[in-house]
């Protein structure tokens, strides 16, 4: 499906790793990935406490020993 003309050089006379390798949307989509962790809302690919809270997400599942300690204790224990 076309989608916008082709720009720029082709096949050897690109570098390696330059900027312009990549699509406008691809450059775009790699700075808000970037921004995101930078403001706390995702941390390593993921989304963070701070981003759920943004888009009403329900809170992530508690590791079991986090959880075993903040259960109150029954009788007997």
């Amino acid at each position: 499906r076309w989608e916008r003309p082709l720009r720029g050089p082709r096949g050897e006379q690109r570098e390696a790793g330059s900027a312009r390798d990549e699509d406008l949307r691809g450059r775009i989509a790699r700075w808000t990935l970037s921004e995101a962790e930078l403001l706390g809302v995702t941390g390593r690919g993921a989304l963070a406490a701070p981003g759920r809270a943004l888009i009403g997400a329900p809170e992530a599942p508690r590791p079991a020993a986090e959880a075993q300690e903040s259960e109150p204790e029954g009788p007997g224990d």
